[in-house]
C-alpha cells in the first residue's frame, strides 16, 4: 500500500510537472500574440501612412509645374516693388510722427516765450536784464528736453 501511494504521488507529481509545463506554453503564447498584435496594428499604421503618401503624390502629380513655376515669378517680381513701397510709407509714417513732435516741441517753446515776454514787460525795468539771463537759458534748456 505505502509503494502504491509512492507511484500514485509520483504519477500526480509528473502530472501536475505537465500541467506546469502546459501553463508555461500558454503563457508564452499569450505574450507572443500579445507582441503580434502590437506587430499587427504597426503594419496597419504604416499601409496607412503609405497609402497617404500614394495620395500626396499624386495629387502632386496633377499640380502644373509650369504654371506655379510662372506664379512664382511673377510673385518675386511684385514682392520687390511692394517691400520698397511699404519701406517708403513706414519711412514717410516716421517723419510724419517727428514733425509732429517738432510741432509740439514749437508750441510748448512759443508759450514759454511768451510767459517770459509778459514776466519781462510787468518787471521793473532795472532788473530785466538780470531776470533775463537768469531765466531764459533754463526755460530754453527745459522746453527743448521736454
Amino acid at each position: 500500500m505505502i509503494e502504491e501511494t509512492d507511484s500514485l504521488i509520483k504519477e500526480r507529481n509528473e502530472n501536475i510537472e505537465e500541467v506546469r509545463n502546459t501553463m508555461a506554453k500558454i503563457d508564452k503564447e499569450i505574450s507572443d500574440s500579445g507582441s503580434t498584435i502590437a506587430n499587427l496594428r504597426e503594419n496597419i499604421r504604416v499601409r496607412k501612412i503609405e497609402k497617404d503618401i500614394q495620395r500626396t503624390r499624386e495629387e502632386i502629380a496633377t499640380y502644373d509645374m509650369e504654371e506655379a513655376a510662372k506664379a512664382k515669378r511673377n510673385f518675386d517680381s511684385k514682392w520687390d516693388v511692394a517691400k520698397k513701397t511699404e519701406d517708403e510709407l513706414k519711412a514717410a509714417v516716421n517723419q510724419s510722427i517727428s514733425f509732429k513732435k517738432a510741432l509740439s516741441y514749437i508750441d510748448h517753446f512759443a508759450s514759454t516765450l511768451k510767459l517770459m515776454v509778459n514776466l519781462y514787460l510787468s518787471s521793473p525795468s532795472s532788473s530785466r536784464w538780470s531776470w533775463i539771463s537768469k531765466n531764459s537759458e533754463t526755460s530754453i534748456r527745459s522746453t527743448l528736453i521736454n
